[in-house]
């Protein structure tokens, strides 16, 4: 076999399992992080100095493998992650932590930043299987 059909099969393969896992792994990420935005302040989940940068690492990588995955338009599963971010910001002085408006737009960032890559990903997966 040659390279150029091996990386058009590891190409398809990639595709294949974005479409098939990506909406679940998305899903997945967002309870992760869900779950570490309640936690109290100082324990696991609380990322201290870092706190925007995780916020914009953590949606990037949440919104990636569902609008990878995607077979159609994804501003729907943007708003909807940026729509539980805010609702996480919300709920948080319920838990003893502060709402914070510059952790949604690091959130919005994030899912902004996933977004681009994720339609460079696809546009080179596309390339790539011919």
């Amino acid at each position: 076999m040659s390279f150029n059909a091996r990386v058009q099969r590891l190409s398809t393969n990639i595709q294949t399992l974005f479409a098939r896992a990506g909406f679940p792994m998305t899903l997945l990420l967002m309870l992760v992080i869900t779950v570490a935005s309640l936690m109290p302040k100082g324990s696991a989940g609380d990322p201290g100095s870092a706190d925007k940068q995780m916020h914009v690492i953590a949606y990037a990588l949440a919104v990636l493998p569902a609008a990878v995955g995607a077979s159609g338009p994804v501003v729907g599963l943007a708003a909807g992650i940026v729509a539980w971010g805010i609702a996480i910001e919300l709920i948080q002085p319920l838990v003893g932590r502060s709402m914070n408006i510059a952790d949604i737009a690091a959130n919005t960032s994030g899912v902004l930043a996933g977004l681009l890559f994720a339609f460079v990903l696809r546009r080179l997966l596309g390339k790539w299987s011919g």
